[in-house]
């Protein structure tokens, strides 16, 4: 009797025993796995957490750049982009000439024991795209821009001329020519690459709201601030506008009409050396260039028959400091065999004066400033 009460006993101890191991195992398990989750909402991991963590990579570290910023006043329109915040930067203060902007900068590091430099020219005009896609053909594609463009011929390793076509500026494009050239070509190639590229990334061009190409009452300003034209105009009867068109590297006032007969274009071309005025007569002396009048000023013209459109070029002196280029084409009424007999016949005279009238009734309505 009294070993089995000894053994109803033991198994009592035994079992309370288990029962308390269990208790602390559950507590146990449910202390860790709060804690658990606890840790992973301090961190944002676990669950969906945990997915959209291992799916977004690591941003790279930005490139250590500093921006420089050329605006060209007068067209309204701002050039920004980087370069490596390389130690020996200079960067010259830009230049307004005209309708071009421009600025230089020189990196300057040490080569071989001596001080050595790679320069960056910077120029912001406005030009047409004729030609553009021939050119990029015959070059390099600028690569790593939005911008169309293409890098010139070069022959050195660490030269760079690039030209950037960028935004839409009246029937053309605001250019930027970025050129990256060091003619020691002993610059670390990493180095010289890295700075390409991080301009070739950044160029930016912003057409900005304000420029220096009119006038209060919305007059035409030729880009050397020397004549006002206006934009609204009559020549032959007819009410024509003026506008600003672009050319090469540059921008003039043109107007485009129908006189009744002819298509007529008459653009000004800007100003000229009073030496190109002198020497007008003996330069194109196989035109049968002459002395006549526009506009009540002195002037000498020529003629010429470019495929069918009756070309003239004039210089006109408007006082001892003042000579202005313009061009007159007319085309419509005469063909090529036809303008080939004019100015080969008596009837040239017409022809000249034709031309001379459209273009005096353009220059009487400048008005010097």
């Amino acid at each position: 009797m009294k070993k089995l009460a000894a053994f109803a006993l033991a198994m009592i101890m035994c079992l309370g025993i288990v029962s308390c191991g269990d208790s602390g195992s559950d507590k146990g398990g449910d202390d860790k796995k709060e804690t658990k989750a606890t840790t992973a909402a301090k961190s944002g991991e676990g669950g969906d957490n945990d997915a959209e963590t291992e799916a977004t990579e690591p941003e790279e570290p930005k490139a250590d750049v500093e921006s420089v910023e050329l605006t060209n006043s007068l067209l309204g329109m701002k050039l920004t982009f980087d370069v490596p915040k390389f130690e020996g930067w200079e960067i010259s203060e830009p230049e307004q000439d005209e309708d071009h902007a421009s600025m230089d900068m020189k990196y300057y590091y040490e080569a071989d024991g001596s001080k050595t430099w790679c320069s960056i020219d910077v120029y912001l005009v406005a030009d047409n795209t004729n030609g553009l896609d021939w050119f990029i053909e015959q070059n390099e594609p600028i690569p790593n821009t939005e911008y169309t463009g293409y890098i010139n011929g070069h022959s050195r390793a660490q030269d760079c001329p690039m030209f950037f076509y960028t935004e839409d500026y009246f029937d053309g494009k605001a250019r930027a020519d970025v050129s990256v050239s060091n003619i020691s070509e002993n610059m670390d190639p990493d180095k010289y690459a890295e700075l390409v590229e991080t301009i070739q990334k950044s160029v930016k061009v912003e057409i900005l709201d304000t420029n220096g190409l009119y006038d209060a009452d919305g007059n035409l300003l030729t880009v050397d601030g020397t004549f006002s034209i206006p934009a609204k105009m009559n020549i032959s009867g007819t009410d024509v506008n003026v506008e600003f068109k672009t050319f090469t590297r540059t921008i003039h006032a043109v107007t485009e009409f129908n006189d009744g007969k002819n298509d007529i274009r008459i653009r000004e071309s800007g100003s000229v050396k009073s030496d190109l005025f002198d020497a007008f007569i003996e330069k194109n002396a196989k035109d049968e260039p002459y002395d006549c009048e526009v506009g009540g000023h002195p002037a000498k013209g020529r003629l010429w028959n470019d495929f069918g459109t009756l070309t003239a070029e004039y210089i006109v002196q408007f006082d001892d400091d003042t000579y202005y280029e313009f061009y007159v084409t007319s085309k419509g009424e005469l063909d090529l065999a036809a303008i080939n007999e004019m100015m080969n016949g008596a009837e040239r005279g017409d022809l000249e004066k034709q031309m001379n009238d459209h273009l005096s009734e353009f220059v009487s309505n400048m008005t010097k400033l």
